[in-house]
């Protein structure tokens, strides 16, 4: 027999200091307790079905605990069937990139002649640069394998634009130096065994110059998908060079006007980026390609109408353009 005062209703027992409510009252609150009684007993047959006796108990407690069980068992089964297959599905991406570029021109300091508006050549000429288009061919990361350790040019006559190569570098127009490895990585690109290139941006084209004054231009190649692997540089492929620009000579302005098509240069930044399923899954690139001014030092202006001289001059710009990683945010 079931007492008033040992009803379970919503979760404990009735207050026995509370006033007991009329007979017709009470009694309803035997038939729902009755009621919830039969349904207990036979949610509790179901479970002890699963998890034994322990769990066809009528406390509420109990009851709770092996529902927890039940679900815990269920993410159990769920977490063993999502690792037992490979962590990244057949032709989805082990990474994405977004990535940034600027251009412009590095003027430097102490170029800037104010009396004729024009810029200061190492030999004293004074260079009014109208303006500069670059255009890209392909920008993208370099997916090359291991150095072999051995150099494909010879220190003692390096290609030009290197020159006095000691202790492991070169010296370029501009008085910097480059790396024995760096210069390798360049020319493997340039050279018939050049490294695949896993694509982020083509076509594009690069302002450095517009109407007398530097600006600077650039592009986004967002949510690039990457496949799994080891990418060792950064490369932008130049296509062309569009140059308008004036030389001071005999108290003249002389215009030139240099285009080269089919350049298909390319400038290269050592790097190092990892994609695979212990790696960062998406990754930040931010790059500046700087045209130096020494591009204009030692030039024989006049004689760029000779194919030795303007091949020379297109070797010397090549040696000024450089690649330089920024923070992705400055860009």
């Amino acid at each position: 027999m079931i007492k008033f005062n040992d009803l379970q209703l919503f979760g404990g027992k009735y207050p026995p200091t509370r006033k007991l409510p009329s007979k017709l009252a009470k009694s309803r609150y035997i038939l729902c307790a009755v009621s919830a009684k039969r349904r207990s007993n036979a949610q509790n047959a179901s479970l002890s079905q699963f998890f034994g006796r322990s769990c066809a108990t009528p406390s509420l407690r109990k009851q709770r605990l092996c529902l927890q069980a039940s679900t815990l068992l269920a993410l159990l089964f769920f977490a063993a069937f999502a690792f037992s297959a490979c962590a990244i599905e057949d032709g989805r991406a082990w990474g994405v990139i977004d990535a940034k570029l600027e251009a412009k021109v590095d003027i430097g300091s102490g170029r800037w002649d104010d009396s004729l508006k024009a810029y200061r050549s190492s030999d004293d000429r004074r260079v009014r640069i109208k303006s500069i288009k670059l255009h890209l061919s392909e920008f993208g990361l370099s997916t090359g394998g291991e150095n072999t350790g051995k150099l494909s040019f010879d220190p003692t006559n390096p290609p030009p634009p290197y020159t006095n190569c000691h202790s492991d570098h070169c010296h370029l127009p501009d008085s910097s130096i480059i790396s024995y490895d760096e210069i390798e990585k360049i020319l493997q690109q340039s050279g018939s065994n050049a490294k695949s290139l896993l694509t982020l941006a083509v076509d594009r084209e690069l302002v450095l110059f517009k109407d007398d004054l530097p600006v600077t231009s650039g592009f986004e190649a967002l949510n690039v998908e990457v496949n799994r692997g080891k990418y060792d540089g950064l490369v932008a492929k130049i296509l062309s060079v569009e140059l308008e620009l004036s030389v001071y000579e005999n108290e003249l302005w002389v215009s030139h006007v240099l285009e080269s098509k089919l350049f298909d240069k390319p400038v290269f930044l050592s790097a190092n980026y990892q994609f695979g399923e212990d790696k960062k899954y998406r990754q930040n690139v931010g790059l500046a390609l700087e045209l130096g001014i020494s591009f204009i030092d030692k030039v024989a202006w006049s004689k760029l109408g000779e194919t030795e001289e303007l091949d020379q001059f297109w070797t010397q710009f090549t040696g000024a353009l450089k690649l330089k990683k920024l923070d992705f945010n400055e860009l």
